[in-house]
């Protein structure tokens, strides 16, 4: 991205920005950077106050509102509404931390095409207002040259024909640059945009299509050859759609939508038409010069013959990249009512169980090959008391609706600090599970830090398990975290290796203490040549690297018996024991 040419656009527009999270001073400070005038809002009130102000004061709109949509007091729809009733061509982007359907097709049908989800990533931020800055600049051209043209009428009457002609030459080349995409020469989000209203009442198969990792690309070959790969792509579609049957649109940088209208006998089409597009993208030969070929992979989203197919299609590619599939087709349950209204009973449930003391922790032995314990792994449980008995529930049932909720952060404190008051009444190490998204939550470190500094002499018993995962975008974030808690002795293990998405190279660079052979290999070891073989190159390697190994999922003598010939170090799974809330 051309930092100079965006600030180029940025930095004559006015920003307000509505937010009520501890996050608003960060966020303020980067947009300074972009904006010269930046205006900020506590919530909704205070945000439609200054929206009024501004314009009693200015003559004029704010040219770009940022809010957030839970808000106290007005929250970010309420206020979209009534930014909405004053001035209907408002450019609104909304932040949230609710993946939320509900939301999502609200906004759409309140006219706000323009999103963001917490937590913040400053590139997606970036990438947003580049959106609108080339929106408002490419609008703002066109009311500059409609001024210029009223005042050359007034002076050249005479010239009337050739104006006319350099009008629609004029208005023509805008009309490009807001309606195609200027690199690919596809149809443009804009046009995607206006065909779907045009398109309200049919029915249209919707493909989005999201081309991997192409962030990678973009850093190793350069702006200029990823570019040249986006272009290869767009010709790509277009010879999968060499009968015309859809319309092609580049909505984003690395994502392309494909869409037609179908007739209800033929809702089925777009299996037939999946099949070729994948195989069109499969046998394309990308490259990034003469002689270096570049692979390229992508994950759909498929749409059916929805009322708001670029929403549900959008559903379905962050469930299929979630779920690590190539594709997903839309279908209601993503976005179900019952999952939504869920959330919401465990909200009271879990706020209830925070103030009762009913975050319970589980501990599940880890033995050596003896079968003496060496240590036990700590898991989060929940109790709760119905007809005068505790029913004990797994994370399963309740860790999403935490996280969605924001008590997830409240109940890992208490499971933090009851680990520790564990560890300090007893030998044994301890573990405990951080993912990735846990490792930049700056609440949880601190939490973990604290206690490190508060139970001294212990850090050297205790061991993170991190789960690793293809989140892991800035491996230095990891190192750094890793780096900070071996200061007080602490071990690290990976967690759920060789499910496909962990790798050595990352093991390298964490340097870690112990790897968690995941499972799935564990459980089918006795029955299945393939698991072993795996867990055996697994349990080579690692020894060669100096790191111990732990065998997860060990559910009977025969599984355990094959591990310990195979030389693993530890062992963990309901053979041993099941997690126990006494020890």
């Amino acid at each position: 991205m051309d930092i100079s040419k965006l600030l180029d656009k940025s930095k004559k527009l006015s920003v307000l920005y509505v937010e009520d999270d501890i996050s608003r001073d960060a966020t303020e400070m980067f947009l300074s950077q972009l904006f010269n005038n930046v205006h900020v809002a506590i919530d909704g009130v205070d945000g439609l106050t200054k929206y009024k102000e501004y314009f009693t004061k200015n003559k004029k709109y704010y040219d770009i509102v940022i809010s957030d949509i839970n808000m106290p007091n007005m929250n970010g729809i309420e206020l979209t509404k009534e930014i909405f009733s004053i001035n209907e061509k408002q450019i609104l982007i909304i932040v949230s931390a609710h993946d939320d359907s509900n939301y999502l097709m609200e906004l759409l049908n309140l006219g706000v095409y323009y999103y963001v989800l917490k937590p913040i990533k400053f590139d997606k931020m970036m990438s947003v207002l580049k959106k609108v800055c080339d929106e408002l600049y490419n609008l703002r051209l066109v009311l500059e040259y409609n001024e210029k043209i009223k005042k050359l009428n007034k002076e050249l009457v005479d010239s009337n024909v050739l104006l006319e002609d350099k009008v629609k030459e004029r208005t023509k080349e805008l009309e490009n640059l807001l309606y195609f995409d200027k690199l690919t020469s596809l149809k443009s989000y804009h046009s995607l945009i206006e065909d779907l209203s045009k398109l309200a009442n049919n029915k249209v198969i919707f493909f989005l299509v999201n081309i991997d990792s192409f962030h990678h690309i973009n850093n190793l070959y350069g702006f200029k050859k990823s570019n040249n790969v986006l272009i290869q792509f767009a010709n790509c579609l277009k010879s999968f759609n060499i009968q015309e049957k859809y319309t092609i649109y580049r909505v984003y940088a690395d994502e392309f939508v494909l869409c037609k209208t179908i007739d209800e006998d033929k809702i089925f089409e777009y299996e037939e038409d999946f099949k070729k597009l994948a195989e069109a993208i499969k046998k394309f030969n990308f490259s990034v010069s003469d002689s270096e070929r570049v692979d390229i992979s992508t994950t759909i989203g498929i749409s059916i013959a929805q009322d708001d197919p670029f929403v549900s299609a959008n559903m379905a590619l962050r469930h299929a990249k979630k779920y690590r599939k190539s594709y997903m087709v839309y279908y209601s349950e993503l976005d179900s009512l019952h999952s939504i209204n869920n959330t919401f009973k465990w909200s009271h449930r879990l706020k209830k169980a925070i103030s009762d003391n009913l975050i319970l922790a589980a501990f599940q032995p880890i033995v050596d090959k003896d079968k003496n314990i060496l240590k036990y792994e700590v898991l989060m449980r929940l109790a709760e008391k119905v007809n005068n008995t505790y029913n004990i529930i797994l994370p399963g049932e309740f860790l999403d609706s935490a996280i969605k909720t924001k008590h997830y952060n409240s109940m890992m404190a208490i499971l933090i600090e009851k680990t520790f008051i564990c560890m300090y009444n007893r030998s044994e190490q301890f573990s405990i599970n951080l993912s990735y998204e846990d490792i930049y939550n700056h609440i949880l470190i601190d939490t973990i830090i604290d206690n490190l500094k508060r139970f001294k002499k212990i850090g050297n018993r205790l061991i993170i398990e991190i789960l690793e995962t293809q989140n892991i975008e800035d491996l230095e974030v990891m190192k750094h975290f890793v780096k900070e808690v071996r200061k007080y002795g602490v071990s690290i293990a990976i967690d759920d290796f060789g499910t496909g998405h962990s790798n050595f190279s990352n093991v390298m660079a964490i340097e870690p203490d112990y790897i968690k052979i995941d499972g799935s290999f564990i459980k089918n070891i006795h029955k299945d040549p393939k698991s072993l073989t795996l867990v055996k190159a697994i349990v080579t390697t690692a020894k060669e690297l100096k790191i111990k190994t732990i065998a997860e999922y060990v559910h009977n003598e025969e599984v355990f018996n094959i591990l310990v010939d195979l030389e693993v170090d530890e062992f963990q799974g309901f053979y041993i024991s099941e997690p126990l809330l006494n020890i």
